[in-house]
């Protein structure tokens, strides 16, 4: 009984699996179907503002005669602008220079003609007045422009003789101060009572003046009231 429903079973079992065998084959067989792509419609392309080139510069043509100022000469490029103090000798004496230059005189009877008139001014009251004018004697010129000051003698013993060296000066100690001008003269009008010797700056040391090459620094003994003319003064080594 058992093995006759087994059998009836397979028998109406085996035609269902075929059919539904048949079914998945074929379903296998048949190509998807492809859903088509949303459509986009092209956005409008923005229209770009279009440049128009600026006009070309025009050329500005230079007015006939005109120069350029690179075309005018440096002041560098004078000579007589930057004359140096070891310019040639002149013998013309020069009154009035140029600013910014000097014209150093040279020759020695140039130079001491113009010492014999140099002239002391009126001093200030209960004072002294001196004047003179530098001379270097090694190269025959004027000192023009130069720091120079009277320095009280040393005394000793009754003996007034001058230091063997001197520094830069120092007015606390009663040194007075001055500068000579462009043609090398000097004027002092307030220089007190005493004895002094006058010290003129030269590269690295102070130097003494003297009223000739081989004579001893010049002594000056000045009491109120007076005017003394130096006259020529040597300085130098």
């Amino acid at each position: 009984m058992l093995f006759l429903s087994v059998r009836s079973l397979l028998q109406w079992a085996l035609p269902a699996f075929l059919v539904v065998g048949l079914v998945v084959a074929c379903g296998d067989d048949e190509e998807p179907t492809a859903t088509p792509a949303p459509t986009v419609a092209p956005q409008q392309a923005e229209s770009q503002p279009t440049d128009t080139p600026p006009p070309a510069p025009t050329a500005t043509n230079t007015p006939a005669g005109a120069e350029s100022p690179l075309a005018a000469e440096s002041p560098l490029a004078t000579p007589s602008a930057l004359e140096s103090p070891l310019a040639p000798p002149t013998s013309t004496i020069q009154t009035s220079n140029p600013p910014g230059t000097i014209q150093v005189l040279a020759g020695f009877d140039v130079i001491n003609a113009i010492a014999e008139e140099t002239i002391a001014t009126e001093p200030k009251a209960g004072r002294a007045s001196v004047s003179g004018l530098l001379y270097t004697y090694s190269i025959d010129r004027v000192i023009p422009g130069t720091q120079f000051y009277l320095i009280k003698a040393h005394e000793e013993g009754g003996e007034t003789f001058p230091l063997p060296e001197y520094l830069k000066p120092d007015e606390s100690k009663g040194d007075v101060m001055a500068f000579s001008n462009d043609q090398g003269q000097f004027f002092v009008d307030d220089v007190p009572p005493g004895k002094y010797y006058l010290v003129v700056w030269a590269i690295y040391e102070w130097l003494a003046a003297k009223e000739s090459e081989e004579a001893p620094p010049v002594l000056l003994e000045l009491e109120a009231g007076d005017k003394q003319d130096l006259k020529l003064l040597y300085v130098g080594t």
